[in-house]
């Protein structure tokens, strides 16, 4: 599951990205430094979304006023790729372990 953006608890809009690890109940916040996510998106709530194939479609939204954009995320099929460094990857809040040269959720590196 993915969750783009919505309110703080301060009620600030945000544009936050974060994953949901279904299998390992734990949520992945990727550390904008260690990551490339491109340029992020304005902050919002109330936009739409829909996946096809690798990617997450998002448009509309409201921050104030009414959005009209579209913004396409490229999502990775383990979120735990995101990170690319063992020591970002090895303090993710998910259960993101480095294996192999690469950073993966650890019921794959398992296998």
């Amino acid at each position: 599951m993915i969750v783009v953006g919505g309110r703080t608890e301060q009620q600030e809009y945000s544009n936050e990205v974060l994953f949901y690890q279904i299998h390992c109940n734990a949520w992945i916040r990727p550390n904008r430094s260690d990551v490339i996510l491109g340029v992020a998106m304005n902050e919002s709530i109330g936009h739409a979304a829909a996946v096809v194939g690798a990617r997450l479609y998002i448009s509309g939204g409201f921050n104030g006023v009414a959005l009209g954009r579209m913004v396409t995320l490229s999502v990775p099929s383990d979120p735990c790729m995101l990170f690319s460094t063992p020591s970002s990857c090895n303090q993710s809040a998910g259960s993101c372990v480095w294996c192999q040269y690469s950073c993966m959720s650890a019921d794959i590196a398992e296998r």
